[in-house]
């Protein structure tokens, strides 16, 4: 499961429990996080050091290389934006 936060404005606690629920209910399927580069959100990542429990990722195309590590890889020209 892939979570792209990189639109969001807005992020609190209950938004961050929420995440880390769905990651604990993923169980070995795994959870992946995809940040903004700068921002409220991803300030409060770095704050409450959500990364030590959550993976994160600066693109959707890395985290998705994460979640499938069996797929083959796309070249950059044919990537979705």
């Amino acid at each position: 499961m892939i979570v792209d936060l990189r639109r969001a404005t807005f992020a609190d606690a209950s938004i961050l429990s929420a995440i880390i629920t769905a990651k604990n209910a993923a169980g070995r399927r795994g959870l992946a996080v995809v940040l903004p580069s700068e921002g409220e959100v991803r300030m409060l990542f770095e704050l409450v050091d959500a990364r030590a429990v959550l993976l994160t990722f600066p693109t959707p195309d890395l985290a998705v290389e994460w979640c499938y590590p069996m797929a083959p890889v796309r070249q950059r020209s044919e990537r979705l934006e």
